[in-house]
């Protein structure tokens, strides 16, 4: 037979406490190896039942098993002569093959909620629209067809644009919009007008509305617009 270490359980410390370190197991006795179990004759049980010892000393006991000793776990005690016991767990005889696992046990309950995080650092600025309008004034000459083109800043995304009179009635009726659009690349409004007005020049307003993701702009810069002036053809 052999012996399997488990636990050790000792008894509540004092200066001469016995300590069983190790109990190994024959097919006729168990040896017990350990401390401070004291000159005078011990007292040895296993699960209750008293051995008889063949010798004995502070630090090793020899204890008589049962002819008929059967295999298993048991708990072993060493009482000493002046009323101290230490108890350890042992396995007698051969380890049987593991057993299958246990069903799976009932879910325990919630636990506590935990403490809020810190807070987080601030993310960056989201990029957004940050539309700007920049718009222009030109007066086109009497019976005159007006092509403008204006676009944007550096950085800046065309999204929109405008054109048409900047007069009120009745002199805004002169000035017929003909095309108000992107240009071919989109990188500029184009405002293409006609001023019916055989005598006078009026006033028109185009532009462009751009947007720049990377923030609004400090500062604009000086475009420079492009205006086509051509006569309107006459009606025969």
């Amino acid at each position: 037979m052999g012996a399997t270490i488990a636990r050790t359980q000792d008894a509540p410390p004092t200066t001469s406490s016995p300590k069983i370190l190790a109990a190994v197991a024959s097919t006729t006795e168990i040896t017990i190896t350990g401390q401070h179990f004291g000159s005078a004759r011990p007292t040895v049980t296993l699960d209750g039942t008293v051995l008889t010892l063949t010798s004995y000393s502070n630090t090793q006991v020899i204890a008589d098993l049962a002819s008929n000793q059967a295999p298993g776990s048991f708990l072993l005690a060493l009482k000493t002569a002046g009323g101290l016991t230490a108890y350890f767990d042992t396995t007698i005889g051969a380890v049987g093959a593991q057993g299958p696992p246990g069903p799976q046990g009932p879910e325990g309950p919630q636990g506590p909620q935990g403490p809020q995080g810190e807070q987080g650092q601030q993310g960056p600025p989201g990029q957004g629209l940050n539309p700007q309008w920049s718009l222009q004034f030109y007066v086109v000459p009497p019976n005159s067809e007006a092509q403008a083109v204006w676009g944007c800043n550096s950085g800046g995304v065309l999204i929109g644009g405008a054109c048409g009179s900047s007069e009120g009635e009745p002199n805004q009726f002169y000035i017929v919009v003909n095309s108000s659009a992107p240009t071919g690349d989109l990188s500029a409004w184009q405002c293409e007008v006609d001023n019916n007005d055989l005598f006078n020049p009026h006033s028109i307003v185009y532009g462009s509305l751009c947007s720049y993701p990377n923030g609004m702009l400090h500062r604009k810069e000086r475009l420079t617009p492009t205006i086509k002036i051509t006569a309107i053809p006459a009606k025969h």
